[in-house]
Parts: structure tokens; sequence; C-alpha cells
């Protein structure tokens, strides 16, 4: 999503999205992007898997790779794309005055689905909005979960939540 946005409007080679480890072992690791923010190919995929099956591949030191950046512009335009999509403009969220209850777990969708929810006009109370704390509960629609979101929605008079979903960093809709 948002980084097949960066990939191409950064005019990079190809991005990797590097999935968090504390999802279930069949759901955590590396997601390969070609030079327009795609999925690789599956030919492109199997000559990735044999360069790291063959280690034919160079480790090297922190220090030679690279300075980190945030770069936040691109999930603007991410946003700001999506939230002009046809069909959208007929969802007058804004005048509904809607309030929604984003867990995000202290994970990636911090930064992304409060603001997005905001750009389309719906006012969000954020639980578990701090990146980088580690995640605060284990990262799945366990009951326990739920029930933490649903209290939420209730006590902050929301009309829903948005929580984690099992197995990987989307998000649905949570029925309180």
């Amino acid at each position: 999503a948002t980084l097949g946005v960066a990939v191409r409007e950064l005019h990079c080679a190809g991005g990797i999205y590097i999935t968090p480890g504390p999802y279930d072992e069949g759901w955590s690791g590396l997601q390969f992007l070609d030079k327009d923010g795609a999925p690789v190919s599956v030919e492109l995929w199997r000559r990735i898997l044999r360069a790291y099956e063959r280690k034919r591949f160079r480790f090297v030191s922190g220090e030679r790779v690279g300075a980190f950046k945030m770069n936040y512009s691109c999930l603007g335009r991410h946003i700001q794309a999506v939230s002009e999509s046809p069909g959208l403009d007929s969802m007058d969220l804004a005048r509904a005055q809607m309030t929604v209850v984003v867990d995000s777990n202290n994970a990636s969708p911090s930064a992304a689905l409060p603001q997005f929810l905001r750009c389309l006009g719906v006012h969000t109370l954020e639980m578990n909005g701090h990146l980088n704390n580690g995640f605060a509960h284990a990262p799945d629609l366990a009951p326990a979960n739920f029930k933490a979101l649903c209290a939420e929605v209730r006590k902050r008079s929301a009309h829903a939540g948005i929580g984690p979903r099992a197995h990987g960093p989307r998000s649905t809709w949570s029925r309180c």
C-alpha cells in the first residue's frame, strides 16, 4: 500500500516490507515489491529464494547499511489518493459525525489509520497508538482484545472500534 506508493514516487528499484516477528511464524517475514510498487513476479520471487537458499548474499555491518529516515510525505499522498477514490465522495462521514476508537496495538497502523480516518471526516480516539513501544497485546482478535476494545468504545461513547486482525497488520471492525 503506502510502501508501493513510496517506491513509485521515489523511483526506487523496489521495496521490502518487514513484517513484525511477534505475529504467527507463518505470517512473519519479508514481502518484496518491484519497481512499480507491486509484489514481485513469481519468477523473481523464485530467484530471490534460490539466492537465499544457496547463501548467495553477503551480510554487511550496520554502519554500511546507511541512515534510517522517516518520510511521511508518501503516506500523506497515499491517504489523499485513497480518500479521493470514486465512491468515497458519496459517503459524507464528516456530516455523520462518526467517532471510532482505533486500537493500533502500537504497530504501523498507529500513524496511518487514524490519519486516514481523519481525512475522511471521522473523529478518531486512539488506543495503543505509540509506535515503537512494543505490542500492547497479542496481535490478534483474541476475545480479551475484543473485550478491551469494546470496553473502550462504550467508555468513550464511540460508534465503532477498529483493531488489529489475526495473522497480519490488517484491521477489522469490531462489533460491540
